[in-house]
């Protein structure tokens, strides 16, 4: 029940989330969470999703950060081991859950050429899709069609 947007303007870019946290059934958890995490100052994630998939990506990127140098491409690396982890792990429950829920990302920085850049990723279907470089991405709530979403205002 999660959105997640970035814009890619000239000179800056935007990202914004929703704050509400929900199971996959749909039941409330809270109301103020931060689904974007800021990895260093030219780095930041924003999460729709299985929530529990942020916790372990916020934890990972921790051990990470003694490398201050992080990258967008590092960053979707992160995302794609995490995920890679999930399926080796596929077995136990906490990786059953988080390969039970499609999610998406939006990462947004600075690229190993030092250029601002945003990409796409969607974990859908069972299936990590390849991230996708672009200046504008709307992620709509699963219960909600893109129609509906952008009639809302």
């Amino acid at each position: 029940m999660s959105v997640i947007m970035g814009y890619k303007a000239k000179d800056k870019i935007y990202l914004a989330a929703d704050n509400k946290l929900s199971t996959p059934e749909g039941e409330i958890i809270c109301d103020n969470e931060k689904k974007i995490i800021v990895v260093n100052n030219n780095l930041a994630v924003a999460f729709a999703g299985y929530y529990k998939n942020q916790i372990l990506f916020e934890q990972g990127i921790k051990l990470a950060q003694s490398d201050k140098g992080l990258t967008v491409g590092d960053v979707l690396a992160h995302l794609r081991i995490m995920y890679l982890l999930f399926e080796l792990n596929r077995n136990k429950e906490y990786a059953k859950e988080a390969l039970g829920v499609d999610s998406s990302f939006i990462v947004v920085g600075k690229s190993k050429n030092n250029e601002c850049c945003m990409y796409a990723m969607s974990y859908l279907n069972g299936k990590l899709e390849k991230p996708t470089l672009t200046d504008a991405v709307l992620f709509p709530p699963s219960d909600l069609d893109l129609t509906t979403c952008a009639h809302i205002y």
